[in-house]
């Protein structure tokens, strides 16, 4: 008669625990493999923040900061930037919080199952002295208006809305011109934008003078501007030096050539009649 032994069982049990743990830790780590996962919030997000390394070709190369949860994962992360919402563009050094879903895989440099978002949270060194630079060498339209320019004339309220509008990028629909010399001239409409903003510069250089009570009644002159609320602004002229305004002439100089630039503005519309 054969009789087993408490060992030999023994001995096959273990046999098959072991079989058992090692079959379930290989089918873990095939699971896992090529995905890390870092905590998410409730909603299953993940956000974290990041110095922007690189950026080009529509996507960026970034650096989780100091103790963020992805740092341990890896130091360089690929971020597409491709229809994600509207944002400031990144550049190198600035700082961006980054909200992402499902995990991290492992390539070189990492990179995210679902990236929901990048926002510029912090501009970088780089790009905030290029903004103190800009910021100070701004020039405005206004800033460049002389003193004693016919645009500062008190009492002409639509003159300080034209250069409002001017000085805020709005440019009038048009501008009216003539020169008017005994009839012999036609006025002119121009509506192309660098057109109008080099009347508008070589009116704001005429400088006003003294009152007087000299008039010549036979050569008017005028340039009137179409603001885009539907205003006009208007000036009149008796010649080349003599600003008109209600009852009263004023002296000018056209210091910036504006009639030079209307005579020659008749010309070519005149030489494209013939």
């Amino acid at each position: 008669m054969k009789v087993r032994t408490g060992k030999s069982l023994t001995v096959k049990t273990i046999t098959i625990i072991i079989s058992s743990i090692l079959f379930i830790s290989l089918f873990a780590s095939l699971s896992a493999c090529g995905k890390k996962d870092a905590e998410a919030d409730s909603a299953g997000r993940h956000v974290f923040r990041a110095e922007v390394l690189e950026t080009g070709n529509g996507s960026m190369t970034v650096r989780p900061v100091e103790g963020s949860a992805e740092l341990r994962s890896s130091d360089k992360f690929s971020v597409h930037l491709k229809n994600l919402p509207a944002s400031p563009e990144p550049q190198n050094g600035d700082i961006v919080e980054i909200t992402y879903e499902g995990g991290i895989l492992e390539t070189y440099p990492a990179s995210f199952e679902n990236v929901i978002s990048s926002v510029v949270v912090e501009q970088g060194k780089e790009r905030k002295e290029n903004s103190e630079d800009e910021k100070g060498t701004e020039v405005t339209v206004e800033s460049c208006i002389p003193e004693k320019s016919v645009l500062w004339l008190p009492d002409d309220e639509n003159a300080a809305k034209l250069i409002a509008d001017m000085n805020d990028g709005k440019l009038p629909t048009e501008c009216n011109v003539l020169y008017d010399q005994m009839g012999q001239f036609p006025d002119v409409t121009v509506t192309d934008p660098e057109e109008i903003t080099e009347l508008y510069s070589r009116l704001a250089l005429m400088t006003a003078g003294e009152k007087t009570e000299m008039s010549i009644t036979d050569c008017y002159h005028h340039i009137s501007f179409h603001l885009q609320d539907g205003t006009w602004v208007f000036w009149n002229f008796e010649g080349e030096e003599l600003l008109s305004r209600g009852p009263e002439n004023i002296e000018v100089s056209d210091e910036g050539g504006l009639w030079d630039e209307v005579r020659r503005l008749q010309e070519e519309v005149m030489g494209n009649e013939e």
